[in-house]
């Protein structure tokens, strides 16, 4: 069944091989992901560890913002389930590897203008601005020569912009890209370098210099829908 859908559904873009070479890849930024080499960014398991079926799962269901790749929500759970089992077979790294362990969350540090100001000041202090900017806009002094690790260029997301965010913008998802990093990207992972509560006022921080995107965004461009989807995600739920 996996195999089945992965041709219907993901190999225009993915190839039929997985290995993402298709004609039209070279005009997608970023590139469809080559699954035979088992590097995936948006993770809940360590650095440099495969991700969870759960991870792929998600992946699969929500698309990956700021991207082509769409979310298959409308498809049924069990297909979206047998489609991962299906494409953990392009990489024999999940062959070879124990299954892999998410990373513990918590409770996320509750916002507050005391850990945004901590927040920002170790911004500062890692540098991250280097690559996203002194106010997170993504043109850092090391924005534009940036590469991955096949030696394509690649550009730091804008932290202003969360419906950009690969992974979501809510505070466990930018915890985790803080604390694992992102497979095959120059964003580290600061598990070991930082500490858990210093990575929950960086989260805060970043989730502070988020906008709401303007009626243009909202309309128009390749980011459009994602942009739409963001602002009904902020909405409060009926009867809350």
């Amino acid at each position: 069944r996996g195999r089945i859908v992965y041709a219907l559904r993901c190999a225009q873009c993915h190839g039929r091989d997985g290995r993402g070479d298709v004609r039209a890849a070279e005009f997608m930024t970023p590139r469809p992901r080559d699954l035979t080499a088992g590097t995936f960014k948006i993770r809940s398991t360590a650095s440099g560890e495969l991700p969870t079926d759960e991870d792929l799962l998600r992946t699969v269901t929500r698309g990956m913002p700021g991207t082509r790749m769409p979310g298959w929500e409308f498809l049924p759970e069990s297909d979206r389930r047998a489609v991962v089992a299906y494409l953990k077979m392009f990489a024999p790294a999940f062959a070879k590897a124990p299954a892999p362990q998410p990373v513990a969350v918590g409770r996320p540090l509750r916002m507050s203008s005391d850990s945004v100001a901590r927040g920002r000041a170790l911004y500062a202090e890692l540098k991250c601005g280097d690559c996203h900017g002194a106010e997170g806009r993504g043109d850092g002094t090391s924005a534009h020569v940036l590469v991955d690790e096949w030696g394509r260029s690649i550009r730091p997301a804008d932290l202003t912009r969360p419906w950009t965010f690969r992974g979501g913008a809510d505070a466990a998802a930018i915890y985790l890209r803080l604390t694992t990093g992102m497979n095959g990207t120059p964003m580290p992972a600061f598990a070991d370098a930082v500490s858990e509560e210093d990575r929950r006022d960086l989260a805060n921080f970043i989730r502070s210099l988020a906008r709401a995107p303007s009626a243009e965004e909202l309309r128009e461009g390749e980011n459009a829908v994602w942009a739409r989807r963001y602002v009904a995600a902020q909405r409060p739920a009926a009867g809350s």
